[in-house]
């Protein structure tokens, strides 16, 4: 299987309330074709995808949850 076709399963398989910030990240990917070498905030964005084209996320009322639980 291609990286193209484990990619479209990873996708096919998402709910739906994570598509959008998918859609984002992978704009921000296609955005970066800058002539500047890769940084940390580079290879951190990489990490980021990678997660998230993985399924390992959280919701944003998880991260609300995890806040207000800290205040």
């Amino acid at each position: 299987m291609s990286v193209r076709d484990r990619l479209h399963r990873i996708i096919d398989d998402l709910p739906d309330e994570r598509i959008k910030t998918l859609e984002m990240m992978l704009a921000l990917a296609q955005a970066d074709d800058d002539d500047e070498p890769a940084d940390d905030a580079d290879e951190g964005l990489d990490d980021d995808l990678r997660d998230a084209a993985e399924g390992r996320t959280i919701s944003r009322e998880e991260i609300r949850d995890r806040l207000n639980r800290d205040v």
